[in-house]
């Protein structure tokens, strides 16, 4: 049947299935451990085409960005009813306020599927606004125009509105999925301690 129907199982990256191939099979998955090992290098060529991809529709209904800005990826649902270990909220409010006093950028970006009401601690803070899309494609491309994206422990949401971005990306102390970006040098990635240290050897 395989051969009938001109079936390509799992092609590699840089090796495009055959032009007569009637259907392309992806089986793997990725490896949780260096979740992003087979993409690293490629950012630039998967970001072209995955913003090549987005319909108008979409980009059309996006706020026009005037100002810099710090994206705070909040995870919950899911992951509180299944009991993966959630980033507090704590977390997120300590880590903007020692971005704020590092770089000067004020404005933030609540990203969650959780509604303001449960993010008491984030909602009370000045010029902090919570992104109401309804949309996941919307959510990911204005992530994706953030200077700094905070992402949640072992949300890979988060990690591909870093991935497709220039932002910098603030990853949980416990981030433990491998590196999201190559490391060579055009982006900052790690933790707020490394962060702030990385500041402070740039001025």
């Amino acid at each position: 049947m395989f051969q009938s129907q001109k079936v390509f199982v799992e092609p590699e990256f840089n090796q495009p299935p055959p032009e007569n191939a009637k259907c392309v099979i992806f089986k793997e998955v990725p490896s949780k451990n260096d979740y992003f090992r087979d993409l690293r290098g490629h950012e630039d060529f998967i970001s072209s085409e995955f913003f090549g991809s987005v319909r108008e529709r979409w980009k059309r209904r996006l706020s026009p960005k005037t100002d810099p800005f710090i994206a705070l990826h909040v995870r919950r649902g899911d992951f509180g009813i299944t009991g993966i270990q959630l980033s507090p909220e704590s977390y997120f409010t300590t880590t903007l306020s020692r971005l704020r006093a590092k770089t000067g950028i004020e404005k933030a970006v609540v990203f969650s599927d959780a509604r303001p009401a449960e993010l008491v601690e984030l909602s009370a803070i000045s010029q902090v606004s919570f992104a109401e899309h309804g949309s996941e494609i919307l959510d990911l491309l204005e992530m994706s125009r953030a200077d700094i994206i905070v992402t949640s422990l072992r949300s890979t949401f988060g990690y591909w509105g870093g991935f497709v971005s220039n932002a910098s990306i603030i990853l949980d102390p416990e981030h433990d999925f491998g590196a999201i970006r190559a490391g060579n040098g055009r982006w900052f990635e790690g933790n707020i301690d490394q962060f702030e240290s990385y500041v402070e050897k740039s001025t």
